[in-house]
C-alpha cells in the first residue's frame, strides 16, 4: 500500500506506481467501460428518429428496415436503450464505426429484430438483458445497400471476439426467433433463449 507521508522512503516509487496506472486505467478504459448510452447516432438509410432522456434511449423506427451508424454503441449498467418498430418483421441494423468494443451492461429492448455490427468486438456482460424479436451480433460488416434489399451478408476480416455472460431472449414473432453470433471466437458464459427458434 502506498503511505503518504514526507518520510516514507518508497515515495517516489509510489507516486511513479501511481501515475503508471493511471495511465493505463486511461488507455484501456474507453474500450474496458461502457458508455451510458450510444453516441453519434445517425440514420443512413430507412426512416426514424433518436431520443435520449436521462437513462433510457429510444429509437423510434418508422419503416421496414432501418441503418443507423453509430461513434459507439454501449449500454451502461442502469441504463436501457429502446428500439420501437412498427412490428415484429422490422429489422435494425446498427454499425458501430468507431473504435470502441460494444459493452452492453445495461438493457437493450426491441419489438423486432436487431442487427449490431462491431468490428472492435461485443460484449455482453453478467448485468446485461437483451429482449428482441431476434438478434444478429457480429464483428463482419454488412453493406447498407445489401441489408435494404434483403440480402444478408456478411463481409470483411476481424480478429475481435463476440462474449456474452449476460442473459439474452429472443421471442418469438410467429415466425420462431433468432440468436446468431458471427465473430472469429464467441464465448457464451451466460443465458441464450429463442422461443421456438434457432441459436
Amino acid at each position: 500500500m502506498c503511505q503518504k507521508t514526507l518520510k516514507n522512503p518508497g515515495k517516489k516509487h509510489c507516486q511513479q506506481w501511481l501515475i503508471a496506472a493511471a495511465l493505463l486505467f486511461a488507455g484501456y478504459s474507453s474500450s474496458l467501460l461502457a458508455a451510458d448510452l450510444p453516441t453519434q447516432g445517425k440514420i443512413v438509410a430507412g426512416s426514424g428518429s433518436i431520443h435520449t432522456q436521462g437513462e433510457a434511449m429510444t429509437i423510434n423506427q418508422s419503416t421496414s428496415k432501418m441503418v443507423t451508424d453509430w461513434g459507439s454503441f454501449s449500454i451502461g449498467a442502469g441504463n436501457t436503450v429502446n428500439i420501437v418498430q412498427p412490428d415484429s418483421s422490422a429489422i435494425s441494423l446498427n454499425r458501430v464505426m468507431g473504435s470502441d468494443v460494444s459493452s452492453i451492461q445495461g438493457a437493450l429492448n426491441a419489438n423486432g429484430k436487431v442487427f449490431l455490427i462491431n468490428p472492435n468486438g461485443i460484449i455482453f456482460t453478467k448485468t446485461s438483458q437483451v429482449n428482441v424479436g431476434g438478434l444478429v451480433a457480429s464483428t463482419l460488416n454488412m453493406a447498407t445497400s445489401d441489408f435494404m434489399s434483403g440480402k444478408f451478408s456478411f463481409s470483411g476480416k476481424s480478429a475481435a471476439a463476440i462474449t456474452n455472460e449476460g442473459n439474452i431472449v429472443a421471442v418469438d414473432n410467429g415466425k420462431g426467433a433468432l440468436v446468431a453470433m458471427i465473430a472469429a471466437k464467441i464465448v457464451n458464459q451466460g443465458t441464450i433463449s429463442a422461443e421456438r427458434g434457432k441459436v
